[in-house]
Parts: structure tokens; C-alpha cells; sequence
């Protein structure tokens, strides 16, 4: 046999060795130690990757969301590890590249207005803050500010924070009532009720002797007032 056909044949078996250990060997191994490949999942959105982990019984966790416009929207751009063996039902950290969007004038607007509008614009209300001083000159529950401001720019599926004018009612008088429709009218009202028990010279049991805030106050509305309701004897 001529040196060539020794080279070539070398050579082939050199590559069938390689494919054997990457294909079969070290799978192989791995598998009996409990270890599976990591899959690359760049450039994939975030089903496509839970799926081609989960085949490997691997999960996915999100590790930061930047904006890249060389790379599409919505996809994986880096993962950790980005290659190699790990155990079975282990996490695979990823970074999404998400597009930003502006923060749309949401102002003077209904608090259910905005968060139509904030869902258009691909974003959420992450948190609902009523302002401290009241604004009397608007209605309730209207967006007096946001947080980023309105034309800002933030990553799409952000949620933001908005200043809403608070609605306040008028506190309604229960004292003297049953319990029943004492909260009955403080729930038309607008107001939750909490239940307090007390002996009372004055009121028979089951009806209201107190209550707080007191009759005539401004509350928010969804606040709580708590009412208190006589009892037969002391030690309660």
C-alpha cells in the first residue's frame, strides 16, 4: 500500500474517532453521570429556548433585558454557560434584547384610560401611588404623574409607576346600626369594613358604637373603616 492511501486512510480514521468521542463517547458519559449538553439558544425568542432546553430537562431564567439594535427583537443574545455539560434540571441564564418604546402622555388621564394606552404602548403599570396632596381641581383616580416621565424611553414590557389624584367620599354616620347595614352603606360608599367588638353602655349587641373614621370625614375611597359593635359581655 502506497504512503498516500496510508495518509488518507489516516485521516479518515482520525475523523471517525473525532465524531465517534464528540457523537457518541462523551454523550455517552456524561448521560451515566447525570449530565446533558447545553443547547445554544442565541438568536431565539424565549419560547423557542424553553423548548429546546426543556428537551434536555433544562429551564430557563432571564438574567438582564438590554436593547441592541443589531439583533432582533425579543431574541436571546448571550447565555450562560454558552456551551459545555451541565446537570440535569439546571438553569441556563440568558439576556434578551427587548426594543424601547416611549412612555406615552398618559396624563389627565382616567387611571383604566391609562392603563388601556400603557398596554398599546407595550407597557404595564408596575405600581398605582396616590398623591399626597389632592388635586381638587380633577376628578378621582386621574394620572397627575409617571415614573420614568411621559416621553422617555424605556424597554418594552417595563412596567412604570403612576401618581394617581386620590378619590376621596364622604364617610357616612353607622353608628346606631345593625352591623348588616352598617357595612352594607359604608361598602356602597366605597369604603371596606373592619369589624372591632366592645361592650357598650349605650348600644344593644350587634349594633355599632363607634367607628372611624367618624361620620363627615373625606377618606379615600378603598380605604378601610373600621366600625366597632357592642357585645353582651365586658370581656370581650
Amino acid at each position: 500500500m502506497d504512503s498516500g492511501k496510508m495518509v488518507s486512510i489516516a485521516i479518515i480514521v482520525s475523523l471517525m474517532m473525532v465524531l465517534l468521542y464528540n457523537f457518541a463517547i462523551e454523550p455517552l458519559f456524561y448521560l451515566i453521570v447525570g449530565k446533558v449538553k447545553v443547547p445554544n439558544v442565541i438568536m431565539m425568542n424565549m419560547s423557542q429556548a424553553r423548548a429546546a432546553v426543556a428537551t434536555k430537562g433544562l429551564d430557563i431564567f432571564v438574567i438582564d433585558v438590554i436593547t441592541n439594535p443589531d439583533y432582533p427583537d425579543s431574541t436571546i443574545i448571550a447565555q450562560i454557560p454558552a456551551g459545555g455539560y451541565v446537570k440535569q434540571r439546571s438553569y441556563i441564564g440568558v439576556i434578551i434584547n427587548v426594543r424601547q418604546v416611549e412612555v406615552p402622555d398618559i396624563l389627565n388621564k382616567t387611571l383604566d384610560e391609562a392603563r388601556a394606552i400603557l398596554k398599546n404602548a407595550g407597557l404595564s403599570v408596575e405600581d398605582v401611588q396616590y398623591a399626597e396632596k389632592p388635586d381638587p381641581s380633577k376628578g378621582g383616580n386621574v394620572v397627575l404623574d409617571v415614573k420614568p416621565s411621559v416621553g422617555s424611553k424605556v424597554s418594552m414590557g417595563s412596567g412604570v409607576v403612576l401618581i394617581v389624584n386620590p378619590e376621596m367620599a364622604e364617610v357616612p354616620k353607622v353608628i346606631g346600626l345593625g352591623v348588616s347595614r352598617a357595612e352594607e352603606i359604608l361598602k356602597q360608599a366605597g369604603f371596606k369594613v373592619v369589624r372591632r367588638y366592645g361592650y357598650s353602655d349605650w348600644y344593644d349587641p350587634g349594633f355599632v358604637y363607634a367607628q372611624k373614621p367618624r361620620a363627615g370625614q373625606k377618606a379615600l375611597k378603598g380605604s378601610k373603616v373600621i366600625i366597632w359593635i357592642a357585645t353582651e359581655e365586658e370581656e370581650y
